[in-house]
């Protein structure tokens, strides 16, 4: 989903973990607030709703209220009701709870919305391809930009999800280091091992997975699969 302010701004993702609730980034839902960074603290839980649309049901526009949400340096992370169920095209990701990416699955695949001017008015989400390259202290994982000629992860990114090439979604762009061509996503399974974040899968079909798919399964197909989950054509 894209994360926008009360007019429209669009200024960051997140993804539907349940038909009617979003996981995102909290510095993605205080900047669509203007709430300053000073003021952003965990036991005080914003009020004012944020805007989420949906990348598979462009026209549809639903207001969102933070549920809960850790604004923390290392944790970062909230969790939006929507106003109402997301549109029926809409398609729930299963979230990876493994500790590291899956054997062989190195390469990590995020679709993000930087601030590229395009003919048209929309702004349209664009693929980086990353390799993965550690897990630093503070449990969150480091990835490079593949080609440092190519688009590279930076401010729009944050919230967005990211899979590896077993096609795992495990987690999502917590920051960029965008002069370095570096970046740092906030594992899934971190998120989950959170007590005040389990209760919002509870009664789900977005049950954490460790299935871990072959390492050889062909990219094409898999990239695939992203590209019609994004479209609302399957379940990942």
């Amino acid at each position: 989903v894209k994360i926008l302010t009360s007019d429209g701004i669009l200024i960051g993702g997140g993804v539907l973990v349940k038909k009617d609730t979003v996981l995102t980034c909290a510095h993605v839902v205080g900047d669509a607030l203007h709430i300053p960074e000073d003021k952003r603290k965990k036991d005080e839980i914003p009020q004012a709703p944020v805007q989420v649309s949906f990348l598979s049901a462009p026209s549809a526009m639903v207001d969102a209220q933070v549920e809960s949400w850790d604004p923390g340096d290392q944790e970062d992370w909230a969790v939006l009701k929507l106003s109402c169920p997301a549109p029926v095209q809409c398609k729930m990701a299963r979230l990876s709870s493994n500790s590291t990416p899956a054997y062989g699955a190195c390469n990590f695949w995020i679709y993000g919305f930087p601030d590229i001017e395009f003919e048209s008015d929309d702004k349209f989400g664009i693929w980086v391809q990353t390799a993965y390259e550690g897990v630093n202290e503070a449990h969150l994982w480091q990835i490079q930009a593949l080609r440092s000629d190519g688009v590279q992860v930076q401010e729009g990114f944050s919230g967005c999800p990211v899979w590896d090439d077993a096609n795992q979604l495990i987690g999502i762009v917590l920051m960029a280091g965008e002069d370095y061509g570096l970046g740092f996503i906030l594992p899934a399974r971190k998120i989950l091992l959170s007590p005040s974040f389990g209760i919002y899968l509870q009664s789900s079909s977005t049950t954490p997975t460790s299935e871990k798919i072959p390492a050889s399964k062909p990219r094409r197909p898999t990239m695939q699969t992203r590209t019609n989950w994004l479209k609302g054509h399957g379940l990942i």
